[in-house]
């Protein structure tokens, strides 16, 4: 006899505590989640855990967050992901799921030169703090 369908917990995800500590810190350095675009659906994060949820959806995950300047205050998902992607004026980040835990967040994400920006230092400095973690806990 089959069992009946149950639904994915997403937060049984091996890398469920590092996206959503990404997605926290994110929030408290100004520049939190947009949009995720997990290669089937780009949603609008109306919420930390509905865009956790979206990310984890898939094997990877394309996240857009706010520009430190606050760019993208009307950001629109049909309008603006796909025309943004290559924009220098984008922010976006791509993540790798399966990866160890510190390498979450892939090298060629849009990073720019740009002083005021500072978005590498803040994704080299979250993934430092992640490189050590042990499996299934939280690092703060």
């Amino acid at each position: 006899m089959n069992k009946p369908f149950e639904p994915y917990d997403y937060k049984k995800h091996p890398q469920y505590l590092e996206v959503k500590d990404l997605f926290e810190q994110l929030e408290k350095n100004g520049t939190p989640v947009l949009v995720v675009d997990n290669g089937e659906y780009q949603m609008e994060v109306t919420s930390l855990e509905q865009g956790i949820e979206e990310a984890l959806a898939t094997d990877e995950s394309h996240i857009f967050y706010k520009h430190p300047e606050g760019l993208f205050r009307n950001f629109n998902v049909e309008r603006d992901c796909k025309v943004h992607m290559e924009s220098p004026k984008t922010r976006w980040a791509l993540l790798v799921f399966g990866n160890c835990a510190g390498e979450l967040v892939a090298d060629y994400s849009c990073f720019t030169e740009d002083k005021e920006d500072n978005m590498e230092a803040f994704f080299t400095k979250f993934e430092e703090e992640w490189e050590n973690a042990l499996p299934g806990k939280a690092i703060r």
